[in-house]
């Protein structure tokens, strides 16, 4: 319980940087799902997978296969030629991914029960959060200036929109194979994406190179986790 973080001070310094990231990351999506960045969150969602696969071989020395190098590499080269042919890199995709991908392996260094470990990122967060309210009120960017009516349901909506979907997911995926829940992964961005073209946003050339080769990239992902399947239960 808390308790125990009180005695685990060498988890500090890793519960504060877990509280960093997820608020980064939750604020970066929130900016690009509000500011006519959908595509871009869409993208981030499809290779975020694949960069914490990234993270885990290069910080944690975790063996990768051919396979999950050969995706890595063209989810990079699909950024690269972006960058290179356009001058364009989708920043706020990269931005999701790394701090999401940074979060992941913070949170393999915090021994401590998940239920508490999230408790204290998103209470130690309430500061910062009030502060920002207040500022955004005072300047006129705020919910008052710019909620009506019903409208102010919307707001605490979306906390039981993300946290009832997530719980959903966490227990029903203990009970179905891991390649079943590796696709379900891509649904959320899936639907990001139609919702992002559907919401008027343009799918620009550098935006769709990258698309592109983030899907081969998420192909290749997929069949080296049934590859990976395939050849536990040959073995058993």
């Amino acid at each position: 319980g808390l308790k125990g973080v009180a005695k685990e001070r060498w988890q500090w310094p890793y519960i504060a940087g877990a509280c960093i990231f997820i608020t980064l990351n939750w604020g970066s999506y929130i900016y690009a799902t509000t500011r006519g960045f959908i595509l871009q969150a869409s993208l981030a969602y499809f290779i975020n997978p694949i960069v914490v696969v990234f993270f885990g071989g290069l910080i944690f020395r975790e063996k990768l296969r051919p396979i999950q190098k050969l995706s890595i590499f063209v989810a990079g080269l699909g950024l690269a030629l972006a960058f290179f042919i356009y001058g364009v890199v989708p920043w706020l995709s990269f931005i999701i991914c790394l701090t999401w991908a940074t979060y992941s392996m913070i949170k393999k260094k915090v021994v401590l029960d998940s239920q508490v470990s999230v408790f204290i990122e998103s209470f130690s967060m309430v500061p910062m959060a009030l502060a920002f309210i207040i500022f955004s009120e005072v300047n006129g960017i705020g919910a008052a200036g710019t909620f009506s009516g019903w409208q102010w349901l919307l707001l605490p909506a979306t906390g039981v929109v993300t946290a009832v979907p997530m719980m959903l997911f966490s227990a029903g995926v203990k009970g179905i194979p891991m390649t079943t829940g590796g696709i379900l992964m891509y649904f959320s961005p899936s639907i990001t994406l139609v919702i992002g073209v559907l919401s008027g946003e343009v799918i620009t050339e550098p935006l769709l190179l990258t698309f592109c080769f983030a899907w081969v990239a998420v192909a290749l992902y997929m069949y080296g986790i049934y590859q990976t399947i395939h050849r536990l239960r040959q073995r058993t």
